[in-house]
């Protein structure tokens, strides 16, 4: 039997997963969450619910899971632009507040999200949290490559 904390995030997960339509460039999450939205969205394609996908993964975990599952993979060099991310998050106030990147994917994480036309976040209610950062400090996290180049190409 699983414990209730799994089966709220698998329930969350799958309609977060239910909102990949064909032909959609998907965000893949990390973490425990975005774990049951690959398996899904896996799932969907294996019936045929949906085709020409590609998910673009947020850490090497996920893209690993998700080509073993058969979920054809991109980059946001190939596909600058992502029309629906999907990721667990962290810690959800009362008003809906988030924090997402407490993992170490912070920054792949970031990078896709503003990629992103739509982003959808899901939460099991054992992420509600009455005050801010419960889990510890909040990370943060400072790359060399931050895409400026990529900002600078598009601009040309």
């Amino acid at each position: 039997m699983t414990d209730p904390q799994t089966e709220a995030k698998r329930r969350a997960a799958i309609e977060a997963a239910g909102r990949v339509e064909s032909g959609t460039i998907v965000g893949l999450g990390t973490g425990s969450t975005a774990a049951f939205v690959v398996e899904e969205i896996a799932r969907r394609l294996r019936t045929g619910e949906i085709a020409r996908i590609l998910g673009i993964p947020t850490s090497v975990a996920t893209q690993r899971q998700a080509e073993g599952l058969g979920i054809p993979l991109s980059t946001l060099d190939e596909h600058p632009v992502v029309d629906l991310t999907i990721d667990g998050a962290d810690e959800v106030d009362p008003d809906g507040q988030l924090i997402k990147g407490l993992g170490g994917a912070l920054l792949r994480e970031k990078m896709v999200a503003t990629a992103s036309r739509r982003k959808s976040y899901c939460a099991a209610c054992t992420s509600a949290r009455w005050r801010w950062s419960t889990f510890g400090e909040i990370p943060t996290r400072r790359s060399a490559s931050s895409g400026l180049e990529r900002f600078r190409n598009s601009r040309s």
